[in-house]
């Protein structure tokens, strides 16, 4: 944020998008941007809905035009481009980007990602007018995870190589495929908090305690053939279990797996 707090002090023209996730985490973003310019001339414009995109782009540009020379954060993208009809009166929009820019006054626009990724699509010119653009998150919304299992788990979100995982995406995965990676114990423990996830795939891995799956209640695809996993009780809370393969394991007793009622399918050495 200081590269925008930068940009806020200092420029006189010119828009920049912030982007985020949570509107509490836009919300103190915005407060601790407005702090640091203290004695600028601050306005925000809330948007509101218009069906003709000419209305709205008029609306901004006079209330952009009455803080010429300060910075006027701009808010209300999505109720303004609400309904199956956002798309098309966000392209008309797009058309009349010169309007918008023409004042001399910095803007700020404020966005969720979600409705960013919209506007990146339906709106592509003005887009490119942006000068800088920032996504903000506090830091309690990413979960910390080990490289290796950080790494499997972005590739299959489709994260980019360095993005970060956030705690909603890891704990609405459903199906998650960590076979035949250098994974164990110390991975398999952050795993304990999934507590939607149906499928785990851990075959040919390298983990031996399987107590963290025991939280895992939700579970009906359990696979963990040809690892060194030796003890089956604390699998046997599992109850929602359909299929569970231990081939290839060290388990003995498979006793503790009778109070799997719902188990269709079971695989042992």
């Amino acid at each position: 944020m200081a590269r925008l707090g930068y940009w806020a002090r200092d420029a006189v023209d010119g828009a920049v998008v912030v982007a985020y996730r949570v509107e509490d985490t836009g919300a103190r973003a915005r407060r601790r941007l407005s702090g640091r310019l203290r004695g600028r001339r601050l306005r925000t414009v809330r948007l509101d809905r218009f069906d003709r995109s000419a209305d709205l782009a008029r609306e901004l540009s006079a209330a952009l035009q009455a803080n010429e020379g300060g910075l006027v954060h701009v808010r209300g993208w999505e109720r303004a481009f609400s309904g199956p009809e956002g798309p098309e009166r966000l392209y008309r929009f797009n058309l009349l980007r010169e309007t918008i820019f023409a004042p001399r006054t910095a803007q700020v626009w404020w966005m969720s990602e979600d409705f960013r990724n919209i506007f990146m699509r339906h709106a592509p010119d003005t887009w490119s007018f942006m000068q800088l653009r920032f996504s903000v998150a506090e830091a309690d919304e990413y979960i910390e995870l080990p490289p290796t299992l950080a790494r499997i788990v972005r590739s299959q979100l489709g994260l980019r190589p360095n993005e970060q995982v956030t705690r909603k995406a890891w704990s609405s995965l459903d199906v998650l495929d960590l076979s035949f990676h250098a994974v164990g114990d110390p991975e398999l423990a952050h795993l304990s908090s999934l507590t939607c996830i149906k499928t785990l795939f851990l075959g040919n891995t390298r983990i031996s305690d399987t107590s963290p799956l025991s939280e895992l209640t939700a579970l009906k695809f359990l696979f963990l053939s040809d690892t060194r996993v030796a003890d089956a009780s604390p699998l046997a809370g599992l109850t929602a279990l359909e299929t569970l393969d231990l081939s290839g394991t060290q388990i003995l007793d498979a006793s503790p797996l009778s109070s799997l009622t719902a188990l269709k399918s079971l695989l042992l050495s």
